[in-house]
C-alpha cells in the first residue's frame, strides 16, 4: 500500500510541474490529484492510524456535466491481529448547481487490506448534501447512510454540518460538527476546527479533532480523544 501511495505522489509531483491550472483548461474533464502527509488520520473524529502519521493520496475526476468520481488511498493502523495497513476508497457522484446552491448525491465503497477470514472493515455508504456558497466561503449539510458498518456493526447514519470561511485568497478557517446515529451502539458526536494556508502548490493545515465516544466504545484506546492534527498537502492545481 505504501508503494502505491508513493506512486500516486510521484504522479502528483509530475502533474504539479505544469503551469496551467486545471480549472482554467477549456476541457470537459478536469483531473485533480493530491498527496498528503498527516500527523494523525482522523475519520469521524477517531484515529484510523493509531495516532501515528499517515501518507495519503487521491485523484478526483470532474466532468462538466456534473458527474464526478475518484479514488482515495491512505495508510491505516488499527493495531489488529490482521495488521491492517491500507485503505482504498472508490466513489462516484453527481453534482447539480443552482445559483449559489449546490446539491450532490454520492456512493462510496471503503475497503481495507486486512488478512483474516470472516467479517471485514469494508463497507458501503451513500451520501446526499446541500451546499451554499458565499463568495469564497461555504456552508454544507449532509446525510450519510451505511447499511452495514464494519464487522457487522449494523446500520449507521451520519448527520454533518461543515463550514468554511476564506480569510483571504490563501488562508481558510474550517469547522465540522457531526452526529453518528448507530443501531447497534450508542450515538456520538464528533467534530473539528482547523486552519489552512496555501503556498504555491502546497497546503499546510492544522486542526483540533475528536469524538465524545468512551474509551470502551473506542476499542479500549485513546483514539477518540481530541488532539491537534497537522498536515501538508501537495496539489496538482
Amino acid at each position: 500500500m505504501r508503494a502505491l501511495i508513493l506512486s500516486f505522489c510521484l504522479l502528483i509531483t509530475t502533474l504539479s510541474g505544469t503551469d496551467a491550472k486545471a480549472e482554467d483548461a477549456p476541457v470537459k474533464l478536469g483531473v485533480f490529484a493530491a498527496a498528503r502527509i498527516v500527523s494523525d488520520y482522523r475519520f469521524n473524529g477517531a484515529s484510523n492510524s493509531n495516532r501515528n502519521p499517515a501518507l495519503q493520496a487521491y485523484v478526483h475526476l470532474q466532468y462538466s456535466s456534473g458527474w464526478y468520481g475518484g479514488v482515495f488511498l491512505s495508510e491505516v493502523d488499527f493495531a489488529d491481529p490482521g495488521r491492517t495497513r491500507g485503505e482504498l476508497d472508490l466513489y462516484l457522484g453527481r453534482a447539480i448547481h443552482s445559483g449559489s446552491m449546490e446539491y450532490r448525491a454520492e456512493i462510496m465503497h471503503l475497503s481495507f487490506d486486512e488478512h483474516v477470514p470472516g467479517p471485514t472493515y469494508d463497507f458501503w455508504q451513500g451520501k446526499v448534501l446541500a451546499r451554499r456558497h458565499f463568495g469564497g466561503s461555504m456552508a454544507e449539510l449532509s446525510v450519510t447512510h451505511t447499511p452495514e458498518a464494519p464487522y457487522a456493526g449494523g446500520a449507521q447514519t451520519q448527520l454533518r454540518f461543515e463550514a468554511l470561511h476564506s480569510i483571504n485568497t490563501r488562508v481558510r478557517l474550517s469547522a465540522l460538527l457531526g452526529q453518528a446515529m448507530r443501531r447497534e451502539h450508542p450515538d456520538y458526536f464528533y467534530g473539528s476546527i482547523g486552519l489552512e494556508a496555501d503556498w504555491q502548490r502546497l497546503t499546510f493545515g492544522i486542526q483540533w479533532a475528536g469524538a465524545d465516544r468512551t474509551r470502551a466504545d473506542c476499542l479500549g484506546t485513546d483514539w477518540c480523544k481530541p488532539a491537534l492534527v497537522g498536515s501538508v498537502t501537495l496539489r496538482s492545481w
